[in-house]
């Protein structure tokens, strides 16, 4: 499977003049738009005592349930874009695939206000409830990639560094509701979630951009 980056028209998603085209592009703004805009409520909640409730209070008392109302937006986008990608051009399916995402970070949202740091035990039901949508939606994601022989190179380096940015989600919940996380436990959840955010926002586009350089300089070539 793969066919360098190419020019193929795979499945309407990719121009001959562009990878993508500007719906991949909006798909990324959108995004890197929402990832900006968590921070800086972020930011904003450190230094207003009206706006603290919306992160700087849970923070202190051990906890950050606020992130995943931005990430119900982010996933199910990026998971959308991911899909199309793969090959994905129906709009029924696209936004199924979205709707499917959504529910993972509420059950991650669930599991955090099911577990504050004062707790005798931990509640792992909703944790768990949250992989069915997610595995429910990467196997439509895979199998719509595994229908099609002319997928580029290029999208199959993104759903491999996608599905493990993805994945790392669940792990660093686990690590830190397990009480792995020692010392400066919160600091250590949120600084992980932040990286891993970054990250997975960073690579989508990057690959892309390397992708459409080099299309440009073998055009030009």
């Amino acid at each position: 499977k793969g066919t360098g980056v190419g020019t193929s028209n795979f499945g309407g998603v990719y121009e001959s003049d562009g990878i993508g085209g500007w719906h991949i592009l909006g798909y990324v703004l959108v995004f890197v738009g929402l990832s900006a805009a968590e921070h800086a409520v972020a930011l904003l909640s450190m230094y207003n005592k009206h706006l603290s409730h919306l992160y700087a209070d849970p923070v202190a008392l051990g906890q950050n349930p606020n992130q995943w109302f931005f990430y119900s937006i982010s996933a199910p986008v990026m998971t959308i874009a991911i899909f199309h990608l793969s090959g994905g051009v129906e709009i029924t399916s696209l936004l199924l695939i979205g709707a499917a995402m959504s529910p993972v970070m509420w059950f991650g949202y669930w599991t955090e206000r099911e577990n504050p740091p004062i707790r005798s035990t931990t509640t792992w039901f909703p944790f768990l409830l949250g992989f069915l949508p997610f595995l429910v939606s990467w196997g439509v994601i895979f199998a719509q990639y595994a229908q099609n022989d002319d997928v580029p190179d290029f999208v199959t380096a993104i759903l491999a560094t996608q599905l493990f940015m993805f994945a790392t989600f669940p792990a660093n919940q686990a690590l830190y509701f397990s009480r792995w996380y020692s010392e400066r436990a919160i600091a250590k959840y949120i600084v992980v979630f932040i990286l891993l955010s970054f990250t997975a926002k960073l690579l989508l586009p990057a690959i892309l951009f390397a992708a459409q350089t080099q299309t440009l300089v073998a055009t030009v070539v």
